[in-house]
């Protein structure tokens, strides 16, 4: 017997960034999840995990990183120190734990070439950065 389908009990529920990836997954015939079983199958399947995020955040896994990164950021350097898992893990974060939305915006007080911002990026936030002096 499969397990019932997840299905939000409130409109926080339903409009939360947890429940369109968990949408997304089922859409892609990837997995039926519920908000509780994203970290578990996060650490179980990286992988599987990464590349469904990757197709969330409309990037190629097959293809250069650089320049799918430069249509939403001009800064080269944070393009160079990052990488595929960087980028996917800060798009995690950002996306499913802190709930950022393309509305929102944060202050990024790390040093402005620090690629893992690049995730609110994708989200399509908007990120002010507090430079020193």
């Amino acid at each position: 017997m499969s397990k019932p389908k997840w299905r939000p009990a409130n409109e926080q529920e339903a409009t939360s960034n947890a429940a369109a990836f968990i949408e997304f997954a089922r859409a892609a015939g990837v997995a039926d999840l519920t908000p509780a079983e994203i970290p578990q199958f996060r650490a179980e399947s990286p992988a599987e995990f990464r590349a469904l995020l990757a197709d969330l955040a409309g990037l190629d896994s097959t293809a250069a990183l650089d320049p799918q990164l430069a249509r939403i950021t001009s800064n080269a350097a944070m393009r160079q120190r990052a990488d595929w898992d960087g980028v996917l893990d800060s798009f995690a974060q950002y996306f499913l734990v802190s709930e950022l939305r393309p509305d929102d915006f944060i202050v990024w007080d790390g040093a402005p070439d620090d690629p893992a911002v690049l995730g609110a990026l994708l989200i399509g936030a908007r990120v002010e950065f507090n430079l020193p002096g």
